[in-house]
């Protein structure tokens, strides 16, 4: 419903109560598309509704926090991994 734009004020909030719980929720097609959707929302809709526009940004600023956690756990599995095959090819 949010991907066709249809009655926004009352599906959104509802969105909202299942992103708080899982921000990468998946609705339809793949993990993640819930929030994707909420994302694609003209900046109208958010500009007449100031409340949930706040809601949205706290889950963007928790997604971006995990993101921002996540790629410095990320690079460094890599380099560990990346450490460990220059350590076998020297033997």
């Amino acid at each position: 419903m949010v991907g066709q734009k249809v009655s926004l004020e009352y599906v959104v909030p509802i969105a909202f109560e299942r992103l708080f719980e899982d921000p990468f929720l998946g609705a339809d097609l793949y993990r993640g598309d819930l929030l994707q959707a909420i994302l694609r929302v003209d900046s109208c809709f958010w500009n007449e509704h100031i409340d949930l526009r706040f809601e949205l940004d706290s889950i963007v600023l928790e997604v971006t926090l995990f993101f921002e956690t996540l790629q410095f756990q990320l690079e460094e599995y890599q380099q560990l991994q990346t450490d460990c095959n220059r350590k076998e090819e020297s033997y």
